[in-house]
């Protein structure tokens, strides 16, 4: 006889394996929620905003100051070299002796004032005025630089002496100015909230801020730039100013040893040709003051073209650096107003997706 087993016995297990399978799928479904990270909102966009271009900021070149020249005309070598180390007139050439006379001739032809200057200089002159000339500044008087500049302005007598050759001046150097201006950060819809948005926001200012320090970073380079042509500037200046001041000593020594020389000579010569004496001394009196007038106007013109070559040294330096930053300011601009697009193009994603979450 068969056992029959009912349907309804077969629920009464069924139904607890169901209900324990559950069970373990809803535990199981908890306990992978709680480890389950919210979304993380991360921002690209602005990986490649921040690199300024490098700005070009080359160093001027130098102004070299035009200096003065001095000319001692050939005749006048030619007649130092014949009178030096003469001890008799028979010495001295009849050409040059007709020199000397032309210079006493010349002198005649003045006022009776400045023949009078001539005639003291000349028979007070000795190697501590021809030293005092030269040396010091207040040596010789006006009316004593008046009646030589006189005899000068005669041709055939500023042809016999040095000739002052004076440059074109630097042009005055002119410095342009510069206004450091920055773009607004101003981006649109800079009031979206969510953590979208706020991705947008962190990444834009990290762009910034990488913007800003590059900007920064080569300011610093072209102020130092500045700093180092304006010290380069003085230096050269420096350098310059002891190298004429040194010539113009030496030049002093070389005319002070010329006129020393043509001095013995006419001290030997006097015993024997007082007059011819007395032309060599008027020769070596207007070769002095001449040289020196040539030598402190020659002077002050170079100390002047120097000062001017460094302001205008100064002046290309200025120029240069406000170049390079306006450059640098026109890259920083472009750059923040790419970001700026950049950011206002997110923003708009982040809020087409709703509210930007």
């Amino acid at each position: 006889m068969k056992q029959l087993t009912t349907r309804s016995n077969k629920k009464y297990w069924v139904l607890p394996l169901f209900l324990f399978i559950g069970m373990a799928f809803f535990q199981c479904s908890d306990r992978d929620l709680e480890f389950l990270d919210p979304f993380n909102f991360v921002n690209n966009d602005f990986e490649n905003v921040g690199n300024i271009p490098t700005v070009n900021d080359p160093d001027p070149a130098p102004v070299i100051p035009p200096l003065a020249e001095i000319i001692e005309p050939e005749i006048t070598q030619v007649v130092i070299t014949d009178i030096t180390g003469a001890t008799t007139p028979a010495d001295i050439t009849p050409a040059n002796q007709v020199v000397l006379s032309d210079i006493e001739e010349a002198i005649e032809a003045l006022t009776p004032a400045e023949q009078a200057v001539f005639a003291a200089e000349v028979g007070a002159l000795s190697a501590d005025r021809i030293e005092d000339i030269l040396n010091v500044e207040d040596a010789l008087s006006q009316e004593t630089l008046a009646a030589v500049e006189a005899l000068l302005e005669n041709p055939d007598m500023s042809a016999l002496f040095p000739e002052l050759r004076l440059p074109q001046p630097v042009p005055p150097a002119a410095e342009w100015g510069f206004d450091l201006l920055e773009e607004g950060l101003n981006a649109r819809l800079n009031t979206l909230v969510g953590p979208c948005a706020d991705a947008a926001r962190a990444a834009y200012d990290q762009a910034v801020t990488r913007i800003t320090q590059n900007r920064d970073a080569q300011l610093a380079t072209i102020t130092a730039n500045f700093d180092r042509r304006t010290q380069e500037a003085a230096t050269r200046a420096t350098n310059r100013t002891t190298q004429v001041i040194t010539l113009y000593e030496q030049r002093i020594q070389n005319v002070q040893i010329v006129a020393t020389g043509l001095l013995a000579s006419a001290s030997a010569i006097q015993p024997l040709n007082a007059a011819l004496a007395n032309r060599i001394r008027l020769f070596a009196f207007v070769y002095v003051v001449s040289w020196k007038t040539a030598l402190t106007t020659g002077l002050a013109a170079d100390l002047l073209a120097i000062e001017a070559a460094r302001a205008a040294d100064i002046a290309a330096a200025t120029n240069a650096r406000n170049t390079a930053i306006a450059a640098l300011t026109t890259a920083f601009n472009t750059a923040i107003a790419e970001a700026n697009a950049i950011l206002n193009t997110a923003l708009n994603a982040c809020h087409n997706q709703g509210s930007g979450s």
